[in-house]
């Protein structure tokens, strides 16, 4: 059986929540919207009543909840209430994971046109190890990172938090490999010739 949210559901976070509670629920906003056409509305200081989604930390004023994070990276997802009008918590034990949290309730979600539905969840997780991250590889033969704009970045980290992720390595590029991209002199990359010759192999 599936908890059915609909277009009047809003989603709820504290009256005075931190900004990354206040980016992750317009995470799940827009993906709610982009995918069922329902734009749900955020309400700073609602009440957990049904066809709500909570979202928050313990002890910001987020709703109380049947389950919380016992510590900063884990967090607490649940569902219950009626299936035509549940209500759902979506808690991070720090501000830190809060995307983390929301990407992992947004993943649960069956979200079609004019669908929005959610199995019953009463959930702890945590991640299982401390560095979860990427490595940006800013080589010229395999990626367009230089061709990026703002919102490109902004919605690619951002879907890596969502996804558990906290920690972005961006390598540039080399200039051994890519003459001339550096503006000022550039230095001996290799300790010999035979070294350069190596690594062009």
């Amino acid at each position: 059986m599936l908890y059915q949210f609909g277009p009047e559901t809003r989603v709820v976070t504290s009256a005075h929540a931190a900004r990354p509670i206040e980016r992750a629920a317009a995470y799940l906003q827009a993906q709610v919207a982009q995918r069922t056409g329902w734009r749900w509305p955020i309400e700073p200081g609602g009440a957990a009543e049904p066809c709500t989604i909570a979202i928050g930390i313990p002890g910001d004023g987020t709703p109380a909840a049947p389950l919380v994070p016992e510590y900063a990276e884990e967090i607490a997802l649940t569902v219950s209430g009626a299936p035509a009008a549940p209500v759902a918590t979506v808690l991070a034990g720090g501000l830190s994971v809060a995307l983390a949290a929301v990407g992992r309730f947004a993943r649960a979600l069956d979200l079609r046109p004019g669908v929005a539905g959610v199995p019953a969840l009463s959930l702890r997780e945590h991640p299982a190890f401390p560095v979860r991250g990427h490595t940006l590889a800013n080589h010229k033969q395999n990626n367009t990172y230089d061709k990026w704009d703002w919102e490109h970045w902004e919605g690619y980290l951002t879907e890596l938090a969502a996804w558990g992720s906290n920690l972005v390595v961006l390598y540039p590029l080399h200039p051994a490999r890519w003459p001339d991209v550096l503006p000022f002199a550039v230095p001996p990359w290799f300790a010999s010739a035979a070294h350069e010759a190596a690594s062009r192999l």
